[in-house]
């Protein structure tokens, strides 16, 4: 008999239906066998059977009932008798099977041994250094530690300090007591805090946050729990201070859960430098009058972020807070969510908001009175807020009042209700409201974005679901740049750019032209449309080659220039059709759209005076002349009888008065009656011209300005000078 194998213990997984489970090793009696399930210890024949005993390959473990899916069943030859009960008597014959088998018992002893050894901590082999225990009076309440040279000893885990040291790994790493390396962090659970729901833990956090102080600042943890606490954090920590709630719920016992600040000086020695991060902050319910998720009272520097605040009459109230970051922050289920208000010492400024989140509040943001302050929002959501509102309920979802600058970029507006999703009235005209590349879907129709006050930029955005998308009051103004939302209100200082056209008071669209203007708009730039004060060219077209081929400018020695560069000249049209030509073909003319079909001036409406280098030249060429006759002497006899006269013009007198001047010549009643009194038809002849004319009435845009003057009806009679003078030579030479 010999024991070859050096394994004294084997483990199986349980299938749920196996209840046979062989045991590799040999054993002289079933009772030195110990079966475990899952860590218990069962009893033979009770819960198993062995089979084997004494076989040198081992034999079977069977259960009564098989063992559970998955638990562990672990086999051990570690029950044998530490006795020697084999005697030998003398001179008998050698007993060898006997003596074999208390060999065997011995091996198997030692097996047991080796592997107790194998699972216990020990030292190696080369070492020397003392191991053992000090007496039970030295170690009773104490913990085990190694110290420098490796040699076992205990020490007090109470507030004494240790003996041993803690050495951080890297470079440069020192050496330092345990309990300094555990005082690098404060736990409000060092000071009883329970955090179990229940008990007030309102003190603990005082003595905590004391003990920061005291120290100028630190780390102070909140673990895991729910803290039923009112919690006040003031004074200037002067390294700074960091809480950590680890999500640790902070359920307040009345008011306010969290105050952070309460100075009377906004000076650089009254600013918290305190951080607040992982908390989750939750109050009674909106409707429980004077509940605070966290107020930030008359303070700076504040800063939070990983965090859930809810079920309050107001989550975040900056009462008078300045120069504060809110990162990665939930507001929901609050009376308001957001509110800020300024302090006879203290006014909202450079408030930063970075990804937070104010949803299902019954009111949105309330900022009133930062009149000189800044608030930045990066990438907010305010979402579903005022859910029971409606579009003339005069609630503002985000209303910001008494204000100074508001920057939001990146951020979404949806499923807001009520009748103004973003309200602003700046504190003065010249504050102002920059929405960049964000989305505003209101839920209920009514105004999107409403400017009561100040100005607003508002670029690349979406501004939809409103009967007005974007509103401007009387004292507002702004510039909209490629953002989808109509316009309503006073426009007239409102620029839209979109689509690529440029609209004065409107938001263009593609169909729009490239420029225009309301005439509100116009008349309050006093219907001047472009200014400029230096030589410019105000307008170029070029070919499409890119060559300029006119423009229109401005100079200040020749003001208003037209120029074209090529021989094309200039074209007026009116009613799609050429009504005069400048520059023709090169040509150095001013011409009228067609031959001899358009006049200069009217009857009702007269140029005053035409200078001149020469007389007009009228057409005389005999191809286009028919009837061609001698001159009848009846008028001849008839221009004999019509008198030359000096006379003055009455409007030129109403004008002038007395330093009116005189003029030379006919009249033109006369030379009708001339021709009358010879049996002659005075308008069958060239030499006289008679006018008449409707009255027309006056016409003013939507604004009142005036677009065309009222003219009464009225008639007027004219003589063709040059057939005057004709007639008053043919007469003369028929007298010689």
């Amino acid at each position: 008999m010999t024991i070859q194998s050096t394994n004294s213990s084997i483990s199986y997984v349980g299938t749920g239906s196996i209840t046979t489970f062989a045991y590799p090793f040999k054993t002289y009696d079933q009772t030195w066998l110990k079966v475990y399930v899952n860590g218990t210890l069962k009893t033979l024949t009770t819960h198993y059977t062995v089979t084997g005993v004494g076989s040198d390959s081992g034999g079977n473990i069977v259960f009564v009932s098989a063992p559970a899916n998955g638990a562990i069943i672990y086999i051990d030859r570690s029950n044998i008798p530490e006795s020697q009960l084999t005697d030998y008597t003398a001179n008998d014959k050698f007993p060898a099977e006997t003596h074999e088998r208390a060999l065997d018992k011995l091996t198997m002893l030692i097996q047991r041994l080796f592997g107790s050894f194998t699972k216990s901590i020990s030292i190696p082999n080369y070492e020397t250094s003392n191991v053992t225990l000090p007496p039970k009076a030295q170690r009773a309440g104490q913990v085990l530690r190694f110290d420098n040279q490796g040699n076992i000893g205990v020490d007090s885990y109470l507030d004494t300090a240790p003996v041993g040291t803690f050495l951080q790994s890297g470079v440069g790493a020192i050496e330092r007591g345990y309990l300094a390396k555990v005082r690098d962090v404060v736990s409000v659970a060092d000071f009883g805090a329970v955090g179990d729901g229940v008990a007030s833990d309102t003190t603990s956090f005082a003595n905590h946050i004391n003990k920061l102080f005291t120290q100028n600042g630190g780390t102070g943890t909140v673990p895991i729990g729910a803290y039923v606490a009112n919690v006040s954090i003031k004074g200037e920590f002067q390294y700074g201070v960091n809480f950590d709630f680890q999500n640790a719920a902070l359920i307040p016992a009345s008011g306010v859960c969290v105050t952070l600040g309460s100075y009377a000086n906004p000076a650089g020695s009254y600013r918290l430098k305190t951080r607040l991060q992982n908390f989750y902050i939750k109050g009674a319910g909106s409707a429980v009058s004077g509940t605070v998720g966290v107020k930030i009272d008359e303070t700076a520097d504040v800063f939070m972020d990983h965090g859930i605040i809810r079920d309050h009459e107001k989550g975040l109230w900056l009462n008078g807070g300045l120069i504060t970051d809110y990162t990665n922050m939930v507001i929901r289920f609050c009376g308001t969510g957001i509110v800020a208000n300024s302090t006879s010492n203290f006014a909202p400024n450079s408030n930063n908001f970075y990804n937070v989140r104010v949803i299902e509040n019954d009111l949105g943001i309330t900022y009133d009175g930062n009149p000189n302050g800044v608030t930045n929002w990066f990438a907010c959501e305010v979402e579903a807020n005022n859910l029971s509102g409606t579009t003339s309920d005069g609630k503002k979802v985000v209303n910001l009042t008494n204000a100074g600058h508001h920057n939001f970029i990146g951020c979404h507006f949806e499923n807001n209700k009520g009748q103004y999703g973003l309200y602003y009235e700046g504190a003065a005209s010249t504050k102002q409201l920059t929405i960049f590349g964000s989305e505003l879907i209101q839920s209920a129709a009514g105004t999107g974005v409403h400017v009561e006050t100040g100005r607003a930029t508002i670029i690349a955005s979406r501004i939809t679901g409103a009967t007005n998308a974007i509103y401007f009051g009387s004292n507002a103004s702004g510039t909209v740049v490629d953002t989808e939302g109509n316009f309503a209100g006073t426009t007239t200082y409102v620029i839209g750019v979109r689509s690529g056209r440029i609209g004065f008071g409107i938001n263009p669209i593609s169909s729009d032209p490239l420029i225009q203007a309301l005439p509100a708009a116009l008349v309050a730039a006093s219907n001047i449309a472009t200014k400029f004060s230096n030589d410019t060219i105000l307008h170029a077209s070029h070919n499409s080659a890119g060559s300029r081929i006119a423009y229109l400018g401005y100079s200040n020695s020749s003001e208003q220039v037209f120029h074209c560069d090529i021989a094309h000249g200039w074209r007026f049209d009116a009613n799609n059709s050429a009504r005069m030509y400048i520059g023709r073909g090169g040509a150095l003319n001013i011409e009228p759209g067609a031959d001899n079909t358009i006049s200069c001036g009217s009857g009702s409406i007269r140029w005053s005076v035409i200078y001149a280098g020469t007389g007009t030249i009228n057409t005389s060429d005999e191809n286009y002349k028919q009837d061609i006759d001698e001159i009848d002497p009846a008028v001849l006899r008839a221009w004999g009888k019509v008198k030359y006269c000096s006379y003055r013009f009455k409007d030129a007198v109403e004008e002038k008065g007395s330093s009116a001047r005189i003029h030379f010549g006919v009249i033109a009643q006369q030379v009708k009656a001339a021709f009358e009194s010879e049996g002659l038809d005075p308008f069958k002849y060239g030499i006289l011209c008679y006018d008449e004319w409707e009255s027309i009435q006056e016409v003013r845009d939507e604004d009142g300005n005036l677009i065309r003057s009222a003219m009464s009806a009225g008639s007027r009679y004219g003589v063709r000078y040059e057939e005057a003078l004709a007639l008053e030579c043919a007469y003369l030479r028929s007298k010689l």
